[in-house]
């Protein structure tokens, strides 16, 4: 995935959840390569709340969820998403800046 050999990487996230289908950070990372790299946010939003369904706690996950429901501009689920990563993080700057960003919007 650093390397960008995005297939790759995929295929061996795919892999790893066949053995294990609870790492929530092989569903993190195929929902961060949803939302960077192909913009295929309506997946990126399954991957992450995939992850999140193993890790409730997993603020990273509720951000970047946050981050693709923005980029479909349903920006209710995207604020809900960014609070709920600061309940979970307090003062999380990256939720914070997001939570600017959209406010008014919806």
């Amino acid at each position: 995935q650093e390397h960008k050999l995005l297939e790759d990487a995929l295929v061996q996230y795919d892999a790893l959840l066949a053995i294990d289908p609870k790492n929530k950070n092989a569903w993190f990372n195929i929902g961060y390569i949803n939302l960077v790299y192909l913009q295929n946010y309506k997946t990126a939003i399954d991957k992450f709340s995939k992850a999140i369904e193993c890790d409730p706690g997993y603020a990273e996950a509720f951000y970047n969820r946050g981050l693709a429901y923005e980029e479909l501009k349903q920006y209710k689920n995207a604020e809900e998403d960014y609070k709920k990563a600061l309940k979970i993080r307090t003062n999380y700057e990256n939720a914070i800046t997001a939570l600017n960003r959209i406010e008014g919007k919806h």
